[in-house]
């Protein structure tokens, strides 16, 4: 199959300036209805053909059981389940690690044979039967798809369901895979994420696959957090996020408000975990809460230390005062001297303890928790 042709008619339906199409020596359409091939090489927007260019490109390797029909194909246009002018399909088709032309020579002298390359398999067709519009219609399934995967592995990360899989339904791409599975759970998982770059990369730099097509997960952090497998939810200013339940007694809501989160539930909640941490400038627990919270082991610390010291010097003064009831100082009248200076020493450090108590107060106090 030669690759020197002038295209008949544009992807956009406008008429080329050579009608004259080399590609089967002359002949503008094909005799057969969808050709398999092997992408070789993607071309994205960037590298546009010109005048016209409608959309993903791919150079494609075109096999067949003939290998009269076996030969590079290029400018193949990729067509996507949904496509509109400002609505649309994103997702690019995998490439071949290999050059082209050393895949035609593999593949035409018998030392290579599709199944070893690492593109994606597909199937093309052609608009209007003409051989200068073909079009890859659909993805064909890899011959040695899951490489590296045992039949443990959950369905979903394997692309190659078994009967105990059941009837799943799961769409995967560079490791993360989310659908539905047999019993009807919805499922998003990014445990095996990678960044699906070509070359072999280690699980420490991004992951990706190996020399082999086998796909090696991610473990690269940055700054503690990992550079693959996150998931993000991007709402546009004031939107709100509900989660209803089919009670209808439950939901949760999440809303923007002028730039600041609120959630709130329709019901009571429930949180139960070995430890809750809350972080803030300030956390306010109550509607218009504005009491200051006490900090209970601050506040308990120093109440501690004056009950000692009101202990410790009611204690002193029942040793000083017991001797006074017993003979034969109980009959010795007491004058207000001597009781001045039985009392005055105590009393003063009884009050230095209250006052010192006191004027801590502030300490007790949260300046971040307010308690309504």
């Amino acid at each position: 199959m030669s690759n020197d042709f002038a295209p008949r008619r544009r992807f956009d339906g406008s008429i080329s300036d050579t009608t004259m199409d080399n590609r089967t020596g002359g002949a503008g359409r094909v005799g057969t209805s969808l050709l398999r091939g092997v992408v070789v090489r993607v071309k994205p927007y960037s590298e546009a053909p010109s005048p016209v260019f409608p959309g993903v490109l791919c150079d494609v390797f075109i096999y067949s059981t003939s290998t009269a029909t076996c030969g590079p194909l290029n400018d193949v246009l990729v067509s996507y389940p949904y496509s509109g002018l400002q609505e649309g399909d994103v997702m690019l088709p995998r490439g071949c690690t290999r050059q082209m032309t050393e895949i035609a020579n593999g593949i035409l002298e018998g030392n290579l044979t599709p199944a070893q390359l690492d593109g994606d398999h597909v199937l093309i067709g052609f608009i209007d039967g003409e051989l200068s519009l073909p079009v890859i219609v659909s993805y064909l399934p890899h011959p040695d798809a899951d490489v590296g995967k045992a039949a443990t592995d959950p369905i979903g990360y394997r692309t190659r369901p078994l009967e105990t899989d059941g009837t799943p339904a799961f769409r995967k791409h560079q490791g993360v895979y989310a659908g539905v599975d047999t019993d009807g759970n919805y499922e998003a998982n990014t445990t095996k994420a990678h960044k699906g770059v070509e070359g072999v990369r280690p699980a420490d730099a991004g992951g990706g696959y190996t020399a082999k097509g086998e796909e090696v997960s991610s473990t690269e952090t940055v700054g503690g957090v990992a550079t693959s497998g996150n998931y993000t939810v991007k709402l546009k200013k004031d939107a709100k996020l509900l989660i209803e339940f089919e009670s209808g007694n439950n939901s949760i809501q999440l809303t923007d408000n002028n730039g600041v989160l609120d959630i709130a539930t329709s019901s009571a909640v429930n949180i139960t975990a070995d430890s809750i941490d809350l972080a803030g400038n300030s956390v306010d627990l109550g509607t218009s809460a504005s009491d200051a919270a006490l900090l209970g082991t601050t506040y308990r610390s120093q109440e501690s230390a004056m009950l000692a010291t009101i202990q410790t010097t009611l204690t002193a003064m029942a040793a000083t005062v017991a001797p006074l009831a017993a003979p034969p100082l109980a009959s010795v009248p007491i004058t207000g001297a001597v009781l001045a200076g039985i009392l005055t020493g105590p009393i003063s450090a009884l009050l230095s303890a209250i006052s010192s108590f006191e004027s801590g107060s502030s300490s007790y106090l949260s300046t971040k928790v307010d308690i309504g």
